[in-house]
């Protein structure tokens, strides 16, 4: 799959995409991906794993804003769904 305009976050799990556009599909991307790595230094030991959380709405060229454990912990924003490292 070819990905333009997606963001990526480095998480305590690892890298995450998040959105984009897709050119095979041509449309904005509501997935998330993981990179999970069975080993470390080895990248061709590494796939990106598709997240069951999704965008409620596809985008592309959007902003990501890492927001701290302790600031969600503390709305409760994420209690809905399990959002945990």
């Amino acid at each position: 799959m070819t990905l333009y305009g997606h963001r990526m976050i480095s998480t305590k799990r690892g890298p995450i995409v998040v959105g984009g556009y897709s050119v095979g599909n041509s449309k904005d991307m509501q997935e998330m991906y993981l990179l999970k790595c069975k080993e470390a230094n080895m990248p061709s030991a590494c796939r990106w794993e598709e997240l069951p959380h999704k965008l409620e709405v596809g985008r592309d060229y959007h902003v990501l804003i890492p927001l701290p454990d302790s600031w969600l912990q503390q709305t409760g924003i994420c209690s809905k769904g399990n959002f945990s490292s």
